[in-house]
């Protein structure tokens, strides 16, 4: 997976296909001539170098220290679905008495970033001061970092919401009010512009994000060419995607050379250095209290990957376009001579 810092999530797959295309073709030759023909043992040849390479280049990289000083960071996840939240106002309110006594618990344990898991409080419009005033004190009194991802029910009796996070700093000052950018299809949410961005901090640069927001290159990039060390990322699955969305996430953070903290309902939380090592995970679907306290660098990792971005896609353009020329030269030269 380190190649991942190379060329990305894309040249992994390329790598992949690679292993796989040439052992086809040896296997094709050797059933129907018997032989494996000389174009095809170069290949094998250059295959084999090619992945032994990567992984001598993986095992060196991961034994090179991450430079910088590491802090606490914590996730906390809720057990409750959106759905119950909606249906049962009382447990609601009993969910987000516990969400904010888990993050005091975090804080507690040292802490100095707490993560909460996407819409892990449901408010409505009406009573979001409130809750905004209390984050805000918690914040302050536990000097903590805290990001905390809520919904907010728009209308009564309409399962339809605003799915956003503020990010607080230890002195209870709003850093970023953030909402969802890239919506799930036929997710029930609001769609708001909120700017991309990363935030310079005591502990380094950080960058949130909002669980599917990351998959895409538009916002892993910006905070790639923006200098983020670590981002943080709210987030909620389901078993079907458990824990894939969360590996998925990781191999950004080992793309563009930064550390990955994903707090999940209904699938895998983790904390993740630069190197894509997990510091710490809790599965929402084992036993738990639902808090995940691990230490992890703030530091970026300079990448060929950060620095290029999909290089390797560009030589696949231009050996395909090569290749055409190269073809339709042939086709050209085969033509004439048949008509002489």
């Amino acid at each position: 997976m380190q190649s991942a810092s190379l060329f990305g999530a894309t040249g992994v797959s390329f790598v992949l296909y690679l292993f796989n295309g040439t052992f086809e073709q040896m296997l094709s030759e050797l059933l129907d001539q018997k032989q494996i023909s000389r174009s095809t043992r170069l290949y094998i040849s250059f295959t084999l170098i090619f992945v032994v390479s990567l992984y001598f280049y993986g095992t060196f990289r991961l034994s090179l220290p991450i430079t910088g000083k590491q802090i606490k960071v914590a996730t906390i996840t809720t057990n409750m679905d959106i759905q119950s939240l909606w249906k049962n106002p009382v447990e609601n309110n009993k969910n987000t008495e516990l969400t904010i006594e888990k993050t005091k618990i975090a804080a507690k344990e040292g802490a100095k970033i707490v993560v909460w898991n996407e819409g892990a409080v449901l408010v409505s419009k009406e009573k979001e001061s409130d809750l905004l005033k209390s984050l805000v004190s918690m914040a302050k009194e536990e000097k903590i970092e805290l990001v905390a991802a809520y919904i907010i029910q728009i209308k009564d009796n309409e399962f339809f919401f605003d799915n956003k996070l503020v990010w607080l700093s230890n002195q209870g000052q709003l850093r970023q009010t953030y909402h969802k950018q890239f919506i799930v299809p036929f997710e029930p949410v609001s769609k708001i512009h909120s700017e991309i961005q990363s935030i310079e901090t005591e502990f380094g640069k950080m960058s949130v994000a909002i669980c599917y927001d990351f998959d895409s290159l538009k916002v892993s990039d910006v905070h790639s060419e923006s200098g983020s060390g670590i981002t943080l990322i709210p987030a909620s699955d389901w078993k079907g995607i458990n824990p894939f969305h969360t590996e998925m996430a990781t191999i950004r953070g080992i793309e563009n050379g930064s550390s990955i903290v994903r707090s999940a309902r209904s699938g895998l939380s983790g904390i993740f250095d630069a190197y894509g090592r997990a510091k710490g995970t809790l599965d929402y679907f084992e036993e738990n209290d639902g808090i995940l306290v691990s230490s992890v660098s703030t530091s970026k990792i300079n990448t060929l990957y950060s620095q290029f971005g999909n290089w390797i896609v560009g030589i696949g353009l231009f050996h395909f376009v090569f290749s055409g020329f190269q073809i339709l030269r042939i086709v050209r030269k085969n033509r004439i001579r048949a008509q002489n």
